[in-house]
């Protein structure tokens, strides 16, 4: 085989399947203690007048969000159906990704990269690793835009090829 077989190679999460956003969706807490890498792809409908603001990531200790914070990442946005890679990813705050980006993106995707160190990292350069939960979070667009998020973990420390079971 050739390339980068993700059925045997990663962990593939359905975060958020692809639903209405209006009201503003959280995918559920999953656990990426294992994993090296976790790319998170947000496939987005047609968007009506409002976009949704802000699209935030999340960390927490638990599967019930204690402690809760969001972080700042990496990310890719599309371009006519595909991520130009001739320039280097833009990165969010903590605040996340505003509207003034989603504007561009109409039936587009987003995709999210972050390593195991940035989830990790602490405010004083410190790794802390109890914080193994991660989600993402829309809000509100007060329109009915669609949005589909898959959660892909890779470099996996326990890795085999029947797979790994590590969401809760």
């Amino acid at each position: 085989m050739r390339g980068f077989n993700l059925a045997e190679g990663a962990h593939i999460i359905n975060h958020l399947a692809p639903q209405s956003i209006s009201g503003g969706k959280t995918g559920s807490w999953f656990h990426c203690k294992n994993a090296e890498h976790i790319t998170l792809i947000l496939a987005f409908g047609a968007f009506g007048t409002n976009k949704p603001d802000p699209i935030t990531v999340e960390i927490a200790k638990d599967v019930n969000g204690t402690g809760a914070t969001a972080i700042g990442f990496r990310y890719y946005p599309s371009k006519n159906g595909a991520i130009e890679r001739v320039s280097p990813p833009l990165v969010a705050a903590a605040a996340g990704i505003t509207a003034a980006l989603l504007s561009k993106i109409n039936n587009e995707f987003v995709v999210i990269e972050l390593d195991s160190e940035e989830i990790n990292a602490t405010n004083d350069g410190s790794v802390d690793t109890d914080y193994p939960y991660i989600r993402v979070n829309v809000v509100d667009s007060g329109n009915t835009t669609y949005l589909g998020i898959l959660a892909i973990l890779t470099g996996l420390r326990q890795a085999y090829q029947g797979g790994l079971q590590m969401t809760t």
